[in-house]
């Protein structure tokens, strides 16, 4: 990610929005961008250069995620997390209906088939190689749609805003500066694009609920009242359990002292009169 701008005083300035576009690398643009996939605690000071720009780092050491005013975003792998820190941005990077499609597409093909432990990840679809080329699609797509005359229509299904904070980068400056003729035979259409239907209206509820504040403590709030309304059916059924079995023994005793008591009545004689 592109950090966020900082004046003569190191104090930022504001996020700045940065895309990693892969297939397209050339050394005047790679300049002051960092690649990082283990990063060493030693290596911590990188990160603050003044001749950085941006940087993807992968690390495991708790430090790295408490200094935020240094990273736009932290990516938790284990807990499949994405937190972004200033809310600005977090609007900029809110998917729209056609993202959030690709999105779901992505997750299904993921996610679905995944019986065989053994035969797992091996098949193209679904795999590593696979979701690499659908990103590849998506990209290419997205630089298709910038270059094209009257794009209001095509970009507003990746996000208009997005595209135009893109825009302002120093990132999006050096790839406009070089000549891309292959993109123009491209469909600068969204992969995803539609109409606007009732899945679309379930994954946008979803999405909501799993990323906003307020819905993640109704979700949290649902959880608890569920596992709460699960144990008070147990402690009832328990109770009503007990109580039944309690009466169903105390009547079998009475009908048996009963039985007994109605037994030895017939079988004793009746007491002679004097």
């Amino acid at each position: 990610m592109e950090k966020a701008r900082r004046g003569g005083d190191g104090v930022p300035r504001g996020p700045v929005l940065h895309i990693v576009v892969v297939g397209f690398h050339h050394k005047k643009g790679c300049q002051g961008y960092l690649c990082l996939p283990y990063m060493a605690l030693q290596q911590h000071h990188l990160l603050s250069d003044v001749t950085v720009r941006g940087f993807v780092a992968g690390a495991t050491n708790i430090l790295f995620r408490q200094q935020k005013h240094l990273s736009d975003a932290i990516v938790e792998v284990e807990e499949a997390l994405i937190q972004i820190h200033d809310p600005e941005l977090r609007k900029l990077l809110n998917p729209t209906t056609a993202d959030l499609r690709f999105a779901d597409y992505l997750v299904r093909h993921v996610t679905e088939n995944r019986d065989d432990v053994f035969l797992d990840g091996t098949g193209w679809e679904g795999g590593d190689e696979w979701i690499r080329a659908q990103f590849a699609v998506y990209i290419h797509a997205l630089l298709a749609a910038t270059l094209q005359l009257d794009n209001e229509k095509i970009l507003s299904d990746y996000g208009t805003t997005f595209v135009t904070a893109w825009k302002n980068t120093h990132n999006y400056r050096v790839w406009n500066s070089n000549k891309h003729p292959a993109l123009a035979e491209i469909n600068p259409n969204h992969p995803f694009q539609g109409q606007y239907s009732v899945s679309d209206m379930k994954l946008r509820f979803s999405h909501s609920v799993q990323n906003s504040e307020r819905g993640k403590k109704i979700g949290n709030v649902m959880v608890t009242t569920s596992r709460n309304v699960v144990q008070t059916g147990k402690a009832v059924g328990q109770s009503v359990g007990g109580a039944f079995s309690s009466a169903k023994t105390a009547m079998s005793s009475w009908l048996s002292t009963f039985t007994t008591s109605t037994s030895q009545s017939l079988t004793e004689p009746p007491d002679e009169k004097p």
